[in-house]
């Protein structure tokens, strides 16, 4: 299943479309579109928490330690590991 954002949600109202498919006569395209309406979900809730930590103001949340990562360096940046 291919990961939504939510500029990507809001800019084509995808979700949107999979979700009105929940009332087609078809109960196999009622089922995929619930279940690819719920994945969806879950992943903008997941994105849009994760959106909020970054722009929180304060102390940021520790990273993994990740080397690839230029906050866990010392570098003043977001956290690309968390």
């Amino acid at each position: 299943m291919v990961k939504l954002t939510s500029q990507l949600s809001h800019s084509t109202r995808i979700a949107q479309t999979v979700a009105a498919l929940q009332s087609h006569d078809n109960p196999d395209v009622c089922a995929l579109s619930k279940l690819i309406t719920s994945a969806w979900s879950t992943q903008l809730a997941e994105e849009r928490q994760r959106q909020a930590l970054k722009s929180k103001t304060g102390p940021k949340p520790k990273g993994t330690g990740a080397a690839g990562c230029a906050a866990c360096r010392g570098a003043h940046r977001v956290h690309t590991c968390v």
